[in-house]
């Protein structure tokens, strides 16, 4: 009888030295007795523990022969890594520590090494081994030269149990050295996500039947989610992706709008000052929208006035339930009541530039098509203009655009299409009115300090790029 959870000795010796008992998704990759498994898909979903567990399940037979691997012996001995993680398991159990060998030795003979594969070189020391199980700790920083060949070490004699299934497991995350091994052979595109429960992927590969637990981290009820959450929010944002999120993105991949990281957010429009004889500017504003097929529309409102050099938005909303063609001529028109705008202009996307006719005929929207050649290009030129300031942003009024910058990559590494599956109508539009407005983009050049010979406003602009951000205590933005 094969010894999974299902079998009274299995679970017998994972009651014996695992201190809780698995998760049902955990239980479902304990239970698989496919050759190869994999298990994991995103930070905190129980895969050191899961990866212990399957090495336990063989414990039972005298001759059992398991190894858990992590890529190097750094990795291997870190505080709270796996086998520390063991050791703290194993502590008051018969298991006994073997130092020199780097291996658990159990009452029934059976043992659980432990050890690393860092280099091509070091697959020599395992040439000769005979293991029962092969169990890689966060697999995805293995290269395939160095995971592929280390599953040829996976072998019985004649005399070792024959219904025990050999078992190859690997935990694992999206990016690192496997990564585009483990997407080609399960068929994972870079804008899938595997949300809580996803069913498992199963593949066969030369006649061999190989298996992914997608895992979330409601499948780890001993983790502290809320306060790791506020652990993995400090991450780099292609890391936070693939962790937090699960997206199965490179490591190489970037973010479309990098620059959103170093964008000005100030309080308000710039006043004018009448005591430095700095006339009040006189805004206009402009709308852009990008229309939602299947979704929520998104609208920006931009300010400019023609002797202010930097461009403002406004405003960026995606409001609920606004898709139709009607629903969009009110939301507009509720924009216009607040700002009175010298342009209207759109991205129509898959509804094409019939539907911007609609909305001129039928509504009488003044609206019309943005320009979108070269889209990569001016995405480029818009991050531009966030570094250096040319484009400025009213603090908590153009949320969905920032929410949506911290998580829209390209789809590969020539930057030229974006990921699909990840919201970008904010980042269209705020992008398509920057476009519209034809700004220049001056480089971020720290300016000489005025002379006293220069006018009042020079001064003024001046310091206030030196400042950079906006004075709590000042009543307008000028001085």
């Amino acid at each position: 009888m094969q010894p999974t959870l299902a079998h009274p000795l299995a679970a017998e010796s994972l009651a014996l030295y695992c201190p809780h008992s698995p998760s049902p998704r955990q239980r479902e990759f304990l239970e698989c007795s496919d050759r190869i498994a994999f298990y994991g898909g995103r930070a905190g979903c129980g895969k050191s523990d899961v990866e212990i567990m399957a090495a336990l399940q063989g414990v039972v037979h005298g001759a059992y022969n398991a190894i858990l691997l992590r890529r190097t012996f750094r990795e291997l001995k870190l505080s709270g890594a796996i086998l520390d993680r063991a050791r703290a398991w194993f502590a008051h159990s018969p298991a006994r520590w073997d130092a020199d060998n780097m291996w658990f030795r159990f009452p029934t003979g059976a043992r659980i090494a432990f050890g690393y594969l860092d280099h091509s070189s070091h697959l020599g020391r395992y040439q000769s081994a005979e293991y029962h199980f092969i169990g890689f700790d966060e697999v995805g920083e293995f290269t395939p030269e160095l995971f592929l060949p280390m599953i040829a070490r996976l072998r019985r004699t004649v005399e070792f149990p024959q219904s025990f299934p050999l078992r190859v497991r690997g935990t694992l995350n999206p990016g690192g050295e496997l990564h585009d091994w483990i997407c080609d052979t399960f068929g994972i595109k870079p804008e899938d996500v595997f949300p809580e429960r996803s069913p498992e992927l199963r593949v066969t590969n030369e006649g061999e039947q190989l298996t992914f637990f997608p895992a979330h981290p409601s499948d780890n009820p001993g983790l502290d989610w809320e306060d790791y959450n506020r652990s993995l929010a400090l991450l780099p944002e292609i890391k936070r992706l693939q962790l937090k999120e699960g997206r199965w993105i490179k490591d190489t991949e970037k973010l479309c709008y990098h620059g959103y990281v170093r964008a000005r957010r100030v309080k308000s429009l710039p006043k004018g000052n009448r005591s430095a004889g700095i006339p009040e500017p006189k805004w206009q504003y402009g709308l852009v929208f990008d229309i939602g097929a299947s979704n929520n529309c998104s609208f920006a409102v931009y300010a400019w006035c023609d002797w202010i050099d930097t461009c403002y938005v406004v405003h960026v909303d995606e409001p609920d339930g606004v898709n139709t063609a009607h629903d969009i001529a009110i939301h507009v028109r509720s924009l216009e009541k607040r700002w009175s705008f010298e342009w209207m202009t759109a991205d129509p996307g898959g509804l094409g530039k019939g539907y911007i006719d609609e909305l001129r005929r039928v509504y009488g929207l003044p609206v019309h098509a943005c320009e979108k050649s070269d889209k990569p290009g001016h995405i480029e030129l818009f991050n531009d203009a966030m570094i250096s300031g040319a484009v400025q942003f009213i603090e908590g009024k153009c949320e969905p655009f920032f929410d949506q910058a911290k998580r829209l990559v390209w789809k590969d590494a020539s930057h030229k299409e974006e990921m699909t599956g990840i919201r970008n109508h904010s980042c269209d539009s705020v992008m398509y009115g920057f476009r519209r407005l034809k700004h220049s983009i001056t480089p971020s050049v720290p300016p000489k300090s005025p002379s006293n010979d220069t006018d009042p406003f020079e001064r003024q602009l001046v310091a206030e790029h030196d400042a950079m951000i906006v004075d709590d205590e000042a009543e307008s933005y000028y001085g």
